[in-house]
């Protein structure tokens, strides 16, 4: 059952077929949820027969929602064309049809012990070995040591945050994940996001918990199918990892207004004003379009992904916060789509871009995240507290530590000191 299921997902990928260009459409709303597809979301389905994805990205989650089943969608805008730097991605067809609850299960346990790197295209930059149950609870590196939970106003949201509040003097910038597949599962990410809190962030990820990465070595017999508690014993079940079914960019609105509303106040000095929002793949579609006209988000942190339809490229140009696009490399799924977004960013915000040779799943599925972990938290430190480390660790070939030294390639940024 396990194979079969990405098989499926993948064949899907693989029959998408070449279009000469991206079809003018009717505008549609500014924002909304995966069902209305406002804002950049643009995923290529759920639209009309005559709509188009761009490069396997688009085909993968197309076909992730095709073999889950339909859902309403709506038509894109119609956009102008990239600038002549950089030319856009070949488009392809794609199926319409949109999302249901089914991929959630997939990554909250349905892919235990299983080789998921040899069902999707990877790097040799992508971890190897599995982690353990140790590293999945790990508390961070950083000098906060986190965890996640849940709290009663965000039932379908997990939490991350320092286990003892940090000093008041320290302003705590606030985190948005959105997941890859755009499940409501909030801990298959948990090795990565649980990383960033440990330096003083709150972070809140779409979905309650109970998912377990696909590549964590979980003990015969400990999760029942789900997550197991630190100790190994028995904590969440199969019901519990696809409890939270697909995700939605009012679910990323709701947990920016649960902060701003004043309910992070125990977690330590947590801003109202900073916010980043961040996904994987999916994800990264929904982090677009939760900061598309949305002041209060200052950075948008796209990895493993990037607009899929063309013709909504062009909405890039009313972004006003900074955005730092994550690609895994030319056998990532999203790479092409990142390259296209990085040329087609207005020329007047802070932008950075970062590849590293993972392919599509990154290394966020390793103790700490990984190396996605380590450039995440100098990217933020610099952004958002001007750390002057952090910035070498971007800015500088030869520092020790920093992204060059750790392999990653095309390393810039623009527009931000």
């Amino acid at each position: 059952m396990k194979q079969h299921l990405l098989t499926a997902i993948l064949a899907a990928s693989a029959a998408a077929t070449p279009l000469a260009q991206a079809p003018a459409a009717p505008a549609v709303p500014v924002s909304g949820d995966n069902g209305d597809m406002g804002g950049i979301f643009g995923m290529g389905f759920g639209t009309s027969s005559a709509s188009s994805s761009t490069s396997g990205l688009g085909s993968l989650l197309s076909g992730i929602s095709s073999f889950f089943g339909p859902a309403k969608g709506s038509t894109p805008p119609k956009a102008s064309g990239l600038p002549a730097a950089a030319a856009p991605p070949k488009p392809a067809s794609t199926p319409a049809a949109a999302a249901s609850s089914g991929i959630t299960a997939m990554l909250g346990g349905l892919l235990n012990n299983l080789d998921i790197s040899s069902l999707v295209p990877t790097g040799p930059e992508y971890p190897k070995g599995k982690p353990s149950l140790q590293d999945f609870y790990d508390p961070g590196s950083g000098p906060y040591p986190a965890h996640f939970f849940t709290v009663p106003g965000l039932t379908r949201h997990t939490v991350y945050a320092p286990i003892k509040p940090p000093p008041p003097s320290l302003k705590m910038p606030v985190f948005i994940w959105g997941n890859g597949g755009c499940t409501s599962s909030g801990t298959p990410y948990a090795m990565f996001l649980t990383e960033v809190a440990s330096y003083g962030y709150l972070v809140i990820a779409n979905g309650p918990p109970g998912g377990a990465p696909p590549t964590l070595d979980i003990p015969r017999g400990a999760g029942a199918g789900g997550l197991p508690g630190p100790d190994g014993k028995p904590k969440y079940t199969m019901a519990d990892a696809a409890a939270g079914g697909m995700s939605t960019i009012k679910d990323m609105n709701d947990a920016i207004a649960w902060v701003v509303n004043g309910n992070a106040k125990e977690y330590g000095n947590v801003s109202t004003t900073d916010f980043a929002t961040g996904g994987s793949s999916c994800g990264g579609l929904e982090a677009y379009s939760t900061a598309y006209h949305n002041d209060r988000v200052k950075l948008i942190g796209v990895y493993n992904s990037g607009v899929i339809m063309p013709n909504k490229r062009a909405l890039l140009q009313e972004l006003k916060a900074g955005v730092a696009l994550f690609p895994g490399g030319p056998k990532d799924m999203g790479y092409e789509n990142s390259n296209a977004d990085y040329a087609a960013l207005p020329k007047n915000i802070p932008a950075f871009y970062a590849s590293l040779d993972s392919g599509h799943l990154g290394t966020f599925f390793a103790k700490r995240g990984g190396k996605y972990g380590r450039a995440t938290v100098q990217l933020f430190e610099w952004y958002f507290r001007g750390d002057a480390k952090a910035r070498a660790a971007w800015t500088d070939p030869a520092a020790p530590g920093g992204l060059i030294a750790e392999h990653w390639q095309n390393v810039t940024h623009r527009n931000f000191n």
